[in-house]
């Protein structure tokens, strides 16, 4: 893209059954002191960074070998879990370079769903003369996507019946420039599937972009004092709130981690940027140009580490991941309106 934790699922469920100003229409009912107990202690922090993120902490250029491991890595994680419906948009395009195979992975919760909330990163590393990681761009948003399906899989199993709006993961093949950033050196992934879909008409007589309630794009997540903006205030401000609030409510019940000295900085801000149409430029803008609504969850000013040797898993902050990864699993959990299972789901096992 251009310019234009050691926190636990458990602790998600408590905060999501007393977080009634955003699930309106339902009776809170608190746990027992036990009960949250067992929740709050439970580790799945470290299992997304070892068995998720770990894996994709390697240079990973479209068409490469690495590319192809880091490919792989996240199917199988997706099919490990037994629910998610996989395809693979596999196409070949041309580069300044050469012509290259990208492949986008597609997995889908009820692919007979009539709407469909798009969760989506891109899994490919640019290529530099030195070793690029890109552990903030884009390994952590790509881990945290796997956790998210991992720890919200039992919730979603029983939500899957009734869901009108299906959870749908996209994992973008070539986001980023194989050499400078142009209309056509960039974005290969998503152009190609934003172009697929509107181009793939439905029975209903609409194509497929129309199917799409939301498009929520996460990268360059990872560092400290992270910064998100509203880059689309007419179209998904109702969305930034949310996160706002829930991460004060997370605050205030003292389930996200301070600074040392007690400090907390919020992550989301509410100060309008001037940007370009679009925003700044990422895997976002195809669709956002063909009509889709976008929530581009990207720091910005980018991190110090942005496009350096030093993009990697030493400069990561566990603290700020952790803290993003609590908020943002709750956004998916009241936006797919998922607490009415939690009953049934209370205690979810690190396997």
């Amino acid at each position: 893209m251009v310019t234009c934790h050691n926190l636990v699922l458990g602790t998600f469920i408590f905060v999501l059954i007393g977080f009634l100003s955003l699930s309106e229409g339902r009776k809170s009912k608190w746990y027992s002191g036990k009960a949250l107990s067992n929740l709050t202690s439970l580790g799945l922090f470290d299992e997304m960074w070892n068995q998720d993120l770990k894996p994709i902490l390697i240079p990973r250029i479209s068409g490469t070998e690495n590319n192809i491991l880091v490919r792989h890595h996240i199917i199988d994680r997706l099919k490990a879990l037994g629910i998610w419906h996989i395809e693979l948009d596999e196409f070949h395009e041309k580069t300044p370079e050469r012509k290259v195979k990208f492949v986008n992975i597609i997995a889908t919760l009820d692919p007979s769903a009539p709407k469909r909330v798009i969760l989506a990163c891109h899994y490919d590393s640019k290529k530099f003369p030195f070793e690029f990681i890109g552990a903030i761009d884009s390994a952590v948003p790509c881990a945290l996507l796997l956790a998210l399906a991992r720890e919200l899989k039992c919730l979603l199993q029983h939500r899957k019946q009734d869901l009108d709006t299906t959870l749908q993961l996209v994992f973008f093949d070539g986001e980023e420039s194989v050499r400078e950033w142009t209309e056509t050196d960039s974005l290969y992934g998503s152009r190609h599937l934003a172009t697929k879909w509107q181009n793939s008409i439905q029975p209903n007589g609409r194509n497929n972009l129309y199917s799409i309630a939301a498009f929520v794009l996460l990268d360059l997540i990872g560092n400290r004092q992270m910064k998100f903006h509203n880059y689309f205030p007419l179209e998904t401000s109702q969305l930034f709130e949310i996160l706002i609030k829930i991460e004060d409510s997370l605050l205030r019940r003292n389930l996200l981690h301070r600074d040392f000295n007690g400090a907390y900085e919020s992550m989301f801000s509410q100060t309008l940027l001037n940007l370009p149409f679009g925003g700044i430029q990422d895997d976002h803008l195809p669709f956002f140009k063909k009509g889709v609504n976008v929530l581009h969850l990207i720091c910005y000013p980018f991190p110090s580490v942005w496009h350096q040797p030093s993009d990697t898993e030493n400069n990561l902050d566990k603290r700020s991941i952790a803290n993003f990864k609590q908020v943002f699993t709750v956004f998916v959990a009241h936006y797919l309106k998922l607490d009415s299972w939690l009953e049934v789901c209370p205690i979810i096992q690190s396997k």
